[in-house]
């Protein structure tokens, strides 16, 4: 989830340092709606997705939920402070943690770890070396999706939010 979230968070990083931060919510925002709305649907209409009603999906969803109504609510007085990122970030991590302890209690993650072929050293580093490869490209690329963005909005004169919650979403 971090490596497919690396085009928003340079192309809204981006954004924000070239003082579009309109351009930074609105490509947050709308990469959410694509992701859930747009992926999701598209692999249900290629074929039904079976969704597995347990404890573990309810909490996720309910952590996406109340993540989104702290958002909500700092965002109300029109921006986020330091601290509000700050503790965001921590919701992040808190995430995180919620996760590596949902999977080092499952049994079958600890079976196919100890099944797991010997790590090699070199296909690690080559690997490592095309992850940092791809986020220097991807970081090139959000300079381009970005003056891209603006570009569109001016010349289509349309408010660049639109832009961003729509084909820079979609772009990322």
């Amino acid at each position: 989830s971090f490596a497919t979230t690396l085009p928003e968070l340079f192309v809204s990083s981006v954004a924000s340092n070239k003082g579009h931060s309109d351009i930074a919510i609105g490509n947050a925002i709308g990469s959410t709606i694509c992701n859930i709305a747009f992926i999701i649907g598209l692999c249900a209409f290629i074929k039904p997705i079976k969704i597995v009603k347990n404890t573990s999906f309810l909490v996720k969803g309910l952590i996406m939920i109340s993540y989104l109504i702290c958002f909500y609510t700092f965002a109300l007085d029109g921006i986020v402070s330091y601290k509000e990122g700050a503790f965001l970030i921590l919701l992040l991590v808190l995430f995180i943690a919620i996760n590596v302890l949902e999977h080092l209690k499952d049994t079958n993650v600890v079976k196919k770890s100890k099944e797991a072929k010997p790590i090699n050293n070199k296909e690690v580093m080559i690997n490592i070396i095309k992850f940092i490869l791809g986020a220097c490209l991807i970081l090139a690329g959000a300079h381009v999706l970005v003056d891209g963005g603006i570009k569109i909005s001016a010349i289509l004169g349309i408010p660049k939010q639109i832009v961003s919650l729509t084909l820079i979403a979609v772009g990322t």
